[in-house]
């Protein structure tokens, strides 16, 4: 009497080495763009007016492009402001919009940490970027970045759409491939096989009491002919 396992199914361990794959090769490929990353997040690298804090307190910033903007600064402490420019004169300050949430800066090397300093939903034109500290600020400076150019940047960038995208479908095929792998081992049955009247291997599922005759009558057949 022997036990014989039933045929394994390889997809699962398949699914399971893509997916480790998948995620390895979208990691390699999403490091090798920090640069992009870098250029696109940085307020530093990214930004269409700044103000320099150790000389002026106030920026004339002309928006080109409508969308949602926001201001950055790493250790200020204050009040900033952005105001409409009609002409030689600056309107009332423009309110506040806590627009794009989902999108946030980083500087490439993860060292600096940005503050949010202001978020506004801005038309094309010019406005005056004003900066008042409560304190000194020393070596402080204020940045105001375009929040749509940072996500297309981002998205527009080939080699990093294909890094997240292979990234992506390594985390979905993981759990997938365990899923499958342990309903593989669920479904997988041992079979008993036993030796019949005629000493061959045969499913203990087959010895049927017909199946049994039926092997006797032929063996008794075959001796007496």
């Amino acid at each position: 009497m022997t036990m014989e396992s039933g045929k394994k199914n390889p997809w699962p361990l398949r699914i399971l080495i893509a997916s480790m794959v998948c995620f390895v090769l979208g990691s390699i490929i999403v490091l090798g763009q920090m640069n992009t990353f870098g250029d696109a997040l940085d307020p530093e690298r990214n930004n269409i007016g700044s103000i320099d804090l150790n000389t002026e307190s106030q920026e004339l910033i002309t928006v080109d492009d409508a969308g949602c903007y926001r201001a950055y600064g790493v250790n200020f402490e204050g009040n900033v402001t952005l105001a409409e420019v009609d002409g030689s004169d600056a309107k009332d300050d423009v309110a506040e919009s806590r627009c794009k949430l989902d999108w946030s800066a980083m500087s490439a090397d993860g060292s600096v940490e940005y503050s949010v300093l202001g978020s506004w939903e801005l038309s094309a034109g010019e406005y005056l970027l004003q900066a008042n500290c409560e304190s000194g600020c020393v070596d402080e400076t204020v940045w105001l970045t375009s929040i749509d150019k940072m996500e297309s940047d981002l998205i527009g960038s080939p080699m990093v759409v294909i890094g997240a995208t292979l990234c992506c479908l390594g985390i979905f095929l993981l759990p997938l491939s365990g899923v499958l792998l342990a309903f593989s081992q669920n479904r997988k049955q041992q079979v008993m096989m036993v030796v019949g009247p005629d000493g061959k291997l045969m499913p203990l599922t087959d010895l049927t009491p017909d199946v049994v005759q039926g092997q006797i009558d032929s063996m008794n057949q075959g001796t007496t002919d």
